[in-house]
């Protein structure tokens, strides 16, 4: 699981190549099987995830798709540069700011709208001062020569 959250301005679609991934959209559960697809459109409220020990193979477009590919690969290469914990999440004052930096690109529904709008503001400067980056040389264009670009 992700987290339920939304996209202020991206679509996104999911077509699922093999396995079954399970969904929810809007607080309502569905499983999209092997050959279906869904279509997310800006303000959907919704998180995904796999249920089972089997493997999901999902496509997923992004329209516009560059600043979520920051995003992403941002948090790759933090991930590769063992900057962040199990579950792939940065230490508090990165996360920060990098919720900061990307608002327009992912909104997360927990904490509630009014906490992150009090709280975020205040950690993202902490780290901005502590000189803790959005996006540094290492994590946007970090490439990690372990495991091969999916193709």
């Amino acid at each position: 699981m992700v987290g339920e959250h939304y996209h202020p301005s991206l679509t996104e679609r999911f077509r699922v190549l093999s396995g079954q991934l399970q969904m929810s959209l809007d607080g309502l559960r569905q499983t999209v099987d092997a050959g279906g697809d869904v279509t997310i459109p800006p303000g959907v409220v919704h998180d995904f995830w796999n249920d089972s020990d089997e493997e999901v193979e999902i496509l997923l477009d992004i329209e516009p798709g560059r600043r979520f590919e920051l995003m992403i690969s941002t948090l790759w290469g933090l991930s590769n540069d063992g900057k962040t914990n199990a579950r792939g999440l940065p230490g508090p004052l990165r996360l920060a700011v990098l919720a900061r930096e990307f608002t327009d690109i992912i909104r997360f529904t927990k904490p509630p709208a009014l906490v992150q709008g009090t709280t975020l503001p205040g950690a993202g400067g902490a780290g901005t001062r502590a000189r803790i980056g959005p996006t540094t040389p290492s994590t946007s264009s970090h490439r990690d020569t372990r495991t091969p670009p999916p193709t």
